[in-house]
């Protein structure tokens, strides 16, 4: 419960301060990594959750034609939670962990998500979109890696547990 709060509280203030500096930073820049970690992070039904909310109300607070970048973030991050879950039990012919290291799928979704807003956000001009893009992605990578750190840091010095499912 704790962690679901802490992470309402990251989102909410995340959306509050892209809001807040529309000037400063372009949309969905660090709401999308933000969200992405929380998926991660949690790897369960509240962290959609959570993530969902977020995302669905920054299309609320800055309409797009359609709120895709949402979708396809948590569309995707369910398929790698559920397809990394399925990999990591145990079974006679598979000894070890999937070759992936544990930033790709994380970092994977971020993109195709930062992609499908980039292109939709400016109205499926290409020329346009990939400058944005670009930009969006040198704030969200830096954030995104500080997350998955501590997450991966956490994991590690056992100050959270990881449930197996």
């Amino acid at each position: 419960m704790k962690t679901n709060f802490i992470w309402l509280l990251l989102l909410w203030f995340v959306l509050v301060l892209e809001q807040a500096r529309v000037d400063l930073l372009l949309s969905q820049s660090l709401l999308m990594p933000v969200a992405v970690a929380c998926l991660f992070w949690q790897r369960n039904g509240a962290g959609s959750v959570l993530a969902g909310i977020a995302l669905t109300v920054h299309w609320l607070l800055q309409p797009v034609l359609a709120p895709i970048a949402g979708a396809v973030v948590l569309v995707l991050a369910t398929m790698l939670i559920a397809r990394g879950a399925r990999q990591a039990t145990w079974s006679p012919t598979v000894s070890r962990k999937s070759m992936n290291a544990w930033w790709v799928d994380p970092l994977f979704v971020l993109v195709v998500g930062l992609a499908c807003h980039s292109i939709v956000s400016t109205e499926f001009n290409l020329q346009t979109a990939a400058p944005a893009f670009l930009s969006r992605l040198l704030i969200a990578i830096p954030a995104l890696g500080l997350l998955l750190f501590a997450s991966h840091a956490a994991e590690e010095f056992g100050w959270r547990k990881v449930s197996q499912m």
